[in-house]
């Protein structure tokens, strides 16, 4: 991981003191997106922003005394994730054989670690495909723009939102069921395509 770091001075080069932040992020972030840079962290006066980008946007030049902004080569990040994805589907789908007796043949209330990580994974899983989406091909078309891809990311928010509706009914027959059996076909079908793709990059203003 790489970084730049400006002090105040470097910042207000060519700005105004009550000039927003904002400009700067912008200015920033098509820079290092004409290189096929991807930003991963904003940390300002040693804070990480990077959830807060929006708020910081509106805070003055003068306000802030240090900005590091640490990036990543955009085509290495999506392959990384796309291996990474891989790799760690396989992973939950272990997750989830190990689950399922605790939930048919235990208490309920004992399963909820091994439950919430779960469906913490699943979620990574889909914020990671949001990710990939965009500069995924496969049979010389980008997988987001194939019905099929979108209909299984759908397909999986879905059944995502059914175990935690199942579970916070006490349905436990029904969300071991989900898990059980819905669960895995989505996960199979990402994997299916995540191994047969290809990775395309194109570049997109990131504004901040």
């Amino acid at each position: 991981m790489r970084s730049l770091i400006w002090s105040q001075a470097e910042i207000l080069i060519g700005r105004n003191p009550n000039d927003p932040m904002e400009n700067f992020f912008n200015e920033v972030s098509r820079e290092l997106n004409q290189r096929k840079l991807f930003i991963t962290r904003v940390m300002v006066n040693n804070q990480d922003v990077s959830d807060q980008l929006l708020e910081i946007g509106e805070r003055k030049v003068s306000e802030v005394n240090l900005i590091e902004i640490q990036f990543a080569d955009l085509g290495e990040l999506v392959e990384q994730t796309r291996i990474s994805l891989i790799d760690f589907i396989p992973i939950v789908n272990n997750q989830i054989k190990h689950l399922i007796p605790i939930l048919r043949f235990t208490e309920p209330e004992k399963e909820n670690p091994q439950y919430l990580a779960l469906i913490d994974n699943c979620q990574s899983i889909v914020n990671s495909l949001v990710v990939l989406e965009g500069h995924l091909w496969i049979n010389g078309e980008k997988v987001n723009e194939k019905p099929q891809w979108n209909s299984m990311v759908e397909k999986l928010r879905v059944v995502i939102c059914d175990l935690l509706l199942k579970r916070e009914s006490g349905d436990i027959i029904a969300l071991a069921d989900a898990i059980e059996f819905e669960l895995p076909i989505c996960l199979s079908e990402f994997l299916r395509f995540l191994s047969g793709a290809h990775l395309e990059i194109e570049c997109h203003t990131l504004d901040l």
